[in-house]
């Protein structure tokens, strides 16, 4: 991650390097916080939606934003 911070809905937004930004759309929290330099894995879920690992802690629901 280049970049990861909360938005004002309290949920986390996290900025790749190639400057995509993708927003958790679910209420899973996270047991350590990301930050720069996260190891971030994202892939396709059902319907369309996609989930995101952050330095492997369990998957959050996230869409892309930019």
């Amino acid at each position: 991650a280049a970049e990861a911070y909360r938005g004002s809905d309290g949920r986390w937004v996290i900025v790749l390097a190639d400057g995509a930004h993708w927003r958790q759309i679910d209420d899973a929290e996270l047991s350590t916080s990301p930050h720069q330099g996260s190891a971030i894995r994202i892939r396709h879920a059902a319907l369309g939606s996609y989930v995101m690992n952050i330095d492997s802690q369990p998957f959050i629901r996230v869409h892309r934003d930019q």
